[in-house]
């Protein structure tokens, strides 16, 4: 599974599946309940031809796409069970288990497909009537919650088997050895002197990556954009009819002073230049052009497009040969300056002084989440580090809480690692 970072639009701080990538994406309709008969109502599976107009979906994984539209429909869902504060919307793991949660969904349609299992229209019905949460909501979308809720049980039913003493034992096994760690990574960063001797002593050398790498030393397009943000129910409604004032001819600064709740109010929306992962819409129009009201944490927003300035060289100037040499450096393996502070802090986190240090370095320890060690150490991802087989032999060698290894430089890093717990499987505890 990978993490990554994006600025806009607003909430979306982390949205991705395997395989998946991110992007702003226009909204498509939710998934409809479709008739299959007379009779037989279920959860239409998705249908990869309507996602074709979408030029950047959030997320795909096999044939499955999701685009940001299916993200809101979600967040929809799950608010007829509960309201969801700005702060969860913001959180990655909350957007990640949302993304994972449509995948499971969508596969479950098309396994419902495949078996040959519906959800008749009195079933949903019954469900919905058993819940004062779903009799509550608009009905479509009751529709659709209790369907797969339904769909969830019914596909259960019709392919669980009753498992073997061996298959539970494994099951239960690969459950209970699960090993939780934490861990300090200290960036493999040459010093500042040994970045100014490679400097005089390599000229040529950088001057050649520099040359052979001209897609790392470029600024990338930029635009200066304007922004109006509005809250409230009807903030859309609103934004959609001053977009058709400043299409024909209205002052955005004045208009964005008198109305936005943006931070940028009284600067008459003046958000600056900005890249396209800091805010995607903007590179949807042209200059001068004004986007469609989107979706942002405090309600929704119009963004227009001032300035723009395309991909551009940098300079090969002193800052960039140190970049370019610290680079290099980097590559060439482990830096002695972070090795010798490595072994510093797995002395100290040994000898439970280790917060001190950190504090002093300005590093800090990050917690993993449950994971399995047993396996190939080429296949085994640690959370928070990645697929590290150096890390994975060191985690190995921990026997029992407290237990510190490393350092072990893995991808540009030194970690140190100290066992939370470990669990055991036995047959007597199962």
């Amino acid at each position: 599974m990978n993490a990554v970072t994006r600025s806009g639009p607003g909430k979306y701080a982390w949205l991705v599946c395997a395989a998946g990538a991110l992007a702003a994406c226009p909204t498509t309709p939710d998934p409809a309940v479709v008739t299959a008969s007379d009779a037989d109502v279920i959860p239409a599976p998705l249908d990869a031809s309507v996602q074709t107009e979408s030029p950047a979906p959030i997320a795909r994984c096999g044939d499955i796409v999701l685009t940001l539209a299916d993200y809101e429909s979600a967040l929809d869902h799950m608010r007829v069970y509960r309201p969801i504060e700005g702060d969860v919307l913001g959180s990655p793991r909350f957007q990640q288990g949302t993304v994972i949660n449509l995948v499971d969904i969508r596969l479950l349609r098309a396994a419902a497909l495949e078996h040959g299992v519906f959800v008749v229209p009195g079933e949903v019905a019954e469900a919905i009537g058993a819940d004062p949460r779903l009799a509550a909501a608009p009905i479509e979308m009751a529709r659709v919650v209790a369907a797969d809720a339904v769909l969830n049980r019914k596909l259960t039913d019709a392919l669980s088997a009753v498992p073997g003493d061996e298959v539970l034992w494994e099951a239960w096994k690969a459950r209970t050895e699960r090993v939780e760690i934490e861990f300090v990574a200290v960036p493999n960063t040459p010093t500042s002197a040994a970045l100014t001797a490679f400097v005089r002593d390599h000229a040529a050398e950088i001057d050649r990556y520099f040359r052979d790498n001209p897609g790392k030393f470029q600024l990338p397009p930029t635009r200066r954009v304007q922004i109006l943000e509005l809250s409230g129910p009807d903030a859309r409604e609103k934004l959609a009819v001053h977009r058709v004032d400043l299409a024909d001819g209205a002052d955005f600064a004045s208009l964005a002073r008198k109305l936005s709740v943006h931070a940028t109010r009284s600067q008459g929306g003046e958000l600056g230049w900005v890249v396209k992962r800091q805010r995607p819409e903007a590179f949807a129009v042209e200059v001068g052009q004004i986007t469609e009201p989107f979706r942002t944490r405090s309600g929704f927003a119009l963004v227009r497009v001032a300035e723009a300035l395309p991909a551009r060289p940098v300079e090969l100037t002193g800052a960039v040969r140190r970049e370019i040499a610290a680079d290099l450096l980097r590559n060439r393996g482990p830096d002695p300056a972070a090795t010798q502070t490595a072994t510093l802090l797995r002395q100290q986190w040994a000898a439970d002084a280790l917060d001190p240090e950190l504090a002093r370095l300005g590093l800090r320890k990050q917690a993993s989440l449950p994971f399995s060690d047993v396996g190939d150490e080429d296949a085994i991802f640690l959370p928070g580090i990645g697929r590290a087989p150096g890390v994975v032999r060191a985690v190995r060698g921990l026997e029992k809480p407290g237990d510190v290894a490393g350092p072990v430089f893995s991808a540009g890093r030194h970690y140190v690692v100290r066992l939370l717990s470990r669990g055991k499987a036995t047959r007597t505890a199962f």
